[in-house]
């Protein structure tokens, strides 16, 4: 192996985590459904889902915003460079896409999280 730092996450299935989507079809239902909204596309469901728990784990910063939704007890996160939009809920995540205006009324990707929380956090 070559010089530099390696991350690696182990989340679904057996022996994972925790961390991650709640399941391995979970999973696969939502790389099958939004990978291609990533620019680039993720190589493969597990880098998808690595992407989506490192976004939903990283401290706050400028330009991420995260709120609640007290209806599900979710906690919501967008950032508002790249419009990645993700929900977590009972310590895994529920979805990670971006929100796309063409089909959900017109709303940014920050826009379409404002309406979904119930306050904002950062």
């Amino acid at each position: 192996m070559g010089d530099g730092q390696w991350v690696v996450h182990n989340h679904c299935g057996p022996g994972g985590d925790g961390v991650g989507f709640g399941d391995q079809n979970l999973l696969n239902n939502h790389f099958t459904k939004h990978n291609r909204e990533f620019s680039p596309p993720f190589a493969d469901a597990g880098e998808y889902e690595n992407a989506a728990v490192d976004f939903m784990t990283q401290g706050e910063r400028p330009g991420l915003h995260e709120g609640p939704r007290w209806s599900d007890a979710a906690t919501l996160r967008v950032d508002d460079s790249t419009g990645w939009f993700g929900v977590i809920r009972n310590g895994k995540i529920t979805t990670f896409f971006i929100p796309d205006p063409a089909i959900n009324g017109g709303f940014s990707p920050v826009d379409y999280f404002l309406n979904q929380i119930d306050d904002l956090l950062f």
